[in-house]
Formats: structure tokens, sequence, C-alpha cells
């Protein structure tokens, strides 16, 4: 993760908390590192974000418990954490 999809994280970050969610920002550049910590965190979704996913204003939301991930626009991301 470089340090523009850093700054985007921490201002996301930011916005999800503000719905009264809990969030951590991970910085280690292995995805599978990151997965793991979320596990351990007992995480409900991981929200996959980096330079690709900044340019193309395309947010990979993941659900921990199914395993079931989808693609949000920023709008719809806040949207359904919020349910």
């Amino acid at each position: 993760m470089g340090d523009t999809a850093l700054r985007h994280c921490a201002v996301l970050a930011g916005e999800i908390r503000k719905l009264n969610l809990s969030v951590e920002v991970g910085t280690d550049r292995k995805l599978k590192r990151m997965l793991e910590l979320a596990n351990k965190l007992e995480a409900r979704f991981t929200l996959i974000l980096g330079d690709n996913e900044i340019v193309s204003q395309a947010y990979s939301l993941k659900n921990m418990a199914t395993g079931e991930q989808e693609t949000l626009s920023r709008a719809a991301l806040l949207d359904r954490l919020k349910k």
C-alpha cells in the first residue's frame, strides 16, 4: 500500500467510524497476513483497498463469515456498512 492509499484509508476509516463502527487500518503489504489478523480480531468485514481501488473508486468488501466479496462504490460501501 502506497502513501496515497494509506492517506485515503485514514479518511475512509474516519467516515466509517462516524457510523459508530470499529475500524483497524493495517499497513502490512501482505494481504494474507492482514486477513489472518482480521480473523484473529473476529472482524465481520474486511475492506481491501490499494492504489488500484483508489483509481477505480471501487472498494472490495469481504464478509469474513461467508467469504463472499463484493465490489462497491464509496457511497454504496457506507450504505452497506450502515446495515
